[in-house]
């Protein structure tokens, strides 16, 4: 019997999802590291207003992602691994957008 391949299903959703929100927990981790040991003292003002900054800080904040990614190609669930490079995608596209298209 074959077995249905879809584009997304509901593990590739709790994958995307937990993509993004580790993503989104990342940008101020990554900001205060920028802020306290390379000593950029304005990066909190140029993270609202200069977008390379922003790109710059969301490239950073993207790499937690692999961790979920390993752990899940360990586990041997693909489909939640899957949702995590679909949230990484989304990151690249958005960083390549900020940086030279904006």
């Amino acid at each position: 019997m074959k077995t249905k391949k879809t584009f997304w299903s509901r593990q590739h959703a709790i994958g995307f999802s937990i993509g993004i929100l580790t993503t989104l927990l990342a940008i101020p981790l990554i900001a205060f590291i920028l802020h306290e040991f390379r000593g950029d003292i304005l990066i909190w003002r140029e993270l609202r207003f200069f977008p390379s900054t922003q790109a710059r800080v969301l490239s950073l904040a993207t790499i937690p992602n692999l961790l979920w990614f390993h752990i899940f190609l360990k586990k041997e669930q693909y489909w939640f691994g899957s949702g995590i490079i679909y949230a990484s995608v989304l990151n690249l596209v958005t960083v390549i957008v900020l940086k030279y298209f904006m």
